[in-house]
């Protein structure tokens, strides 16, 4: 009988970290990468999910990680008021319901009510036709929705900065990613 290994999905995209050509890479931060520093692997879909690469013995070592399920934790008053708004109707709150397709919608949901703006027709004809985070994502990326825009800042200023960095570079893949990155799969920075 042949063998077989089951890996979490982030682990097994950080074994293929190294097959990605820097062609299909798109820096997301500039700056010094260390050669055999710290990785991490992340990737924003339905929920976050999360990996590391560690340099062991002249190379790379994937692991896998649930750091998605780790609580969302508040950094200045936009994240507590947001934190507060979703608990009310989630309870738990994680990375993973944040940092994901859900996390998009929720976060839209959340700028609507705070700043009692409606969502423009077109967007929300978008989001009830196809994938709702996918609309907004859509939005994000065309001239003239500064509604989109701006929800997608807060996306960014809420979620991803705090979670998705290490010491040297970080991956990101598929999924929920942001307009620009969503043209290319993988992402070195």
């Amino acid at each position: 009988m042949a063998r077989a290994w089951l890996l979490n999905d982030l682990e097994a995209a950080a074994w293929g970290v190294d097959a990605v050509a820097e062609a299909d890479c798109l820096v997301l931060q500039a700056g010094e990468r260390e050669p055999e520093g710290n990785q991490s692997v992340v990737a924003a879909g339905t929920g976050f999910g999360e990996a590391g690469r560690v340099w062991v013995d002249g190379g790379y070592r994937p692991f896998a990680s649930e750091g998605g399920h780790a609580d969302f934790a508040a950094a200045d008053e936009l994240d507590w008021t947001f934190q507060r708004w979703l608990r009310a109707s989630h309870g738990h709150l994680s990375w993973d319901r944040i940092v994901s397709g859900p996390g998009i919608v929720a976060i839209h949901a959340f700028l609507r009510a705070q700043r009692g703006v409606a969502t423009p027709a077109a967007l929300a004809e978008a989001m009830t036709s196809g994938d709702p985070a996918a609309a907004i994502a859509e939005a994000a990326s065309r001239d003239g929705t500064r509604f989109a825009r701006r929800h997608w800042t807060a996306f960014s200023a809420i979620s991803v900065p705090r979670r998705a960095t290490t010491p040297s570079s970080s991956w990101r893949r598929g999924g929920s990613s942001s307009p620009a990155a969503s043209r290319r799969r993988s992402c070195r920075g």
